[in-house]
């Protein structure tokens, strides 16, 4: 596809050359990101946590999301904004040990969680202010 010194800027080609460009990077960008947790997984091997930060709406969530489908035996994904509630109920039970949690955490949220196999997303957790708060 070339430029045109004929074709008026208002035609809407620039446009479109313009989101297809956009969309091959964030293709690489999205590709680079996967490849990131696809390493983070295997280094990992499940005894660690990440935090993936950025601005709102770029994509972390549905990117966590693909992630865990294909990458694991099972994923929760834990929408502070939507299931804030359900999680209280977790919190609240007064839970011994990490056992206890996602025992707890496996029948509220009715998701089946494998040892090393799981991936428990937290998304949009500044809704949940304080553990103190409850």
């Amino acid at each position: 596809m070339q430029f045109s010194k004929k074709m008026p800027l208002n035609s809407g080609f620039l446009d479109f050359y313009c989101i297809l460009i956009l969309r091959g990077m964030f293709m690489v960008f999205k590709r680079k990101l996967y490849s990131d947790l696809l390493n983070w997984k295997n280094t990992s091997k499940g005894k660690t946590s990440l935090l993936i930060e950025g601005a709102r709406r770029v994509g972390k969530t549905t990117l966590s999301c693909e992630f865990g489908k294909k990458e694991y035996k099972s994923f929760l994904l834990i929408d502070f904004l939507v299931d804030l509630d359900l999680f209280k109920k977790v919190y609240k039970k007064g839970l011994r040990d990490l056992d206890d949690f996602f025992y707890t955490l496996s029948s509220v949220f009715s998701t089946p969680l494998y040892e090393r196999n799981t991936l428990i997303i937290f998304d949009e957790i500044q809704a949940f202010h304080s553990l103190d708060k409850l």
